[in-house]
């Protein structure tokens, strides 16, 4: 079995999508890069590649030596409990910021109710070559409306969205705001996607961590048919917070509506809330 077959499942794991490299020095030389530090999600990812070409080899031998070949899930299974261990055992706890948070329940750790929340959050932009689309929804009285928006790595926006629809649940919302901002992407002719909402649920239902309610399933894999055609992609969970664009933009009473809103079209608040996170402001947390 090639590694890449497992190490790209492995990635999804990690809110990760991409083509592994040509090589194994290449692919190593880029989780240096993107994973340096020794925080719990770049030590895991770390884990991850060892053990992948590790749990690899073994299969290798087991194939040539002893004429057995184990299914991808089986050998995914034990690497995701490799780094599962590995991580308990080393004692390690990052704060619950949302990208751990993610880590956690993909990867069934508990995020320990002792640690103490931050104190603030920022709205973090995409790097270079790569856009980040943030988006949310809002359910009030029997009335509905979706939002989001296109931003570069300057965090200079290129389009939103502001609609209303029809009353449904939030989550289905939700997934219904990342589904029309993944099109709109792609009709942008955006490569490299990075998706965040403050929904933790909408972001494991992609990552398929927890199981979809059966309404949203068919919006689901129009979902995941969409994200194929982008040359990589992510999505993770953001702070409410720090998602205050998208949180006027899904406002049933947003002063601005339409498919495609151009900055031109933007008011004077949405225009200086986009230029704060920009700017890096940190906003305060709400218990």
């Amino acid at each position: 079995m090639e590694i890449d077959t497992v190490w790209r499942s492995i990635l999804w794991r990690f809110s990760t999508r991409r083509k592994p490299l040509k090589s194994i020095e290449k692919e190593e030389e880029w989780i240096r890069k993107e994973f340096p530090g020794r925080n719990i999600i770049d030590t895991a990812m770390r884990i991850a590649f060892n053990s992948a070409i590790h749990h690899t080899w073994l299969e290798r031998n087991n194939k040539i030596f002893e004429g057995k070949k184990n299914h991808k899930q089986i050998i995914l299974r034990e690497i995701l409990a490799n780094i599962r261990v590995r991580i308990i055992h080393l004692g390690m706890t990052d704060s619950p910021n949302p990208r751990s948070l993610l880590f956690a329940k993909s990867f069934n750790l508990n995020v320990s109710p002792s640690d103490i929340p931050e104190k603030f959050s920022k709205w973090i932009p995409p790097p270079k070559g790569r856009s980040k689309v943030n988006i949310d929804a809002s359910l009030e009285e029997n009335r509905a409306s979706i939002g989001g928006i296109i931003r570069n790595g300057k965090g200079m926006a290129s389009i939103a969205f502001s609609v209303n629809t029809s009353e449904k649940s939030i989550q289905q919302l939700e997934m219904e705001a990342i589904h029309k901002r993944i099109h709109l992407a792609s009709d942008e002719g955006i490569g490299n996607l990075w998706i965040e909402s403050d929904s933790l649920t909408s972001a494991l239902n992609i990552l398929g961590t927890i199981r979809c309610h059966w309404k949203q399933r068919p919006l689901l894999h129009s979902i995941h048919s969409k994200l194929i055609s982008f040359k990589s992609w992510e999505i993770t969970h953001v702070w409410r917070e720090s998602n205050g664009v998208v949180d006027y933009l899904s406002k049933v009473e947003c002063p601005i509506k339409g498919e495609r809103l151009l900055p031109s079209s933007f008011t004077m608040d949405l225009l200086q809330t986009i230029s704060s996170d920009a700017q890096g402001t940190l906003y305060k947390r709400q218990k």
